[in-house]
């Protein structure tokens, strides 16, 4: 249990490191961008709870499958996250794609 604990607050301090970065760079007053950052975040620290489950239950396979599944559909999201807010209200790239 101590360990899921551990985890929970890994989500909580990853998740205020990263809104007060968006707060320094002036882009965290919109929500989409705190929720943006919050699913890629929940999705990475599911997959680290279960490669944890699993491997207490010493299933190495279920573990690997999980990191490699979710921490993989966690690291597209960030990708996604990453690049929505760091365009976010760039003219040039929105005036390229209406032409």
């Amino acid at each position: 249990m101590l360990v899921y604990a551990f985890i929970g607050a890994l989500f909580v301090a990853v998740q205020w490191i990263i809104m007060n970065k968006l707060k320094q760079a002036g882009k965290a007053k919109l929500w989409p961008n705190s929720i943006l950052v919050l699913i890629p975040n929940a999705i990475m620290m599911f997959s680290f709870a279960w490669v944890y489950g699993s491997l207490v239950e010493f299933e190495v396979q279920a573990a690997f499958m999980g990191l490699v599944t979710y921490g993989a559909v966690g690291v597209i999201f960030a990708v996604i996250a990453y690049r929505v807010i760091k365009n976010d209200g760039d003219k040039k790239i929105k005036t390229q794609a209406i032409k």
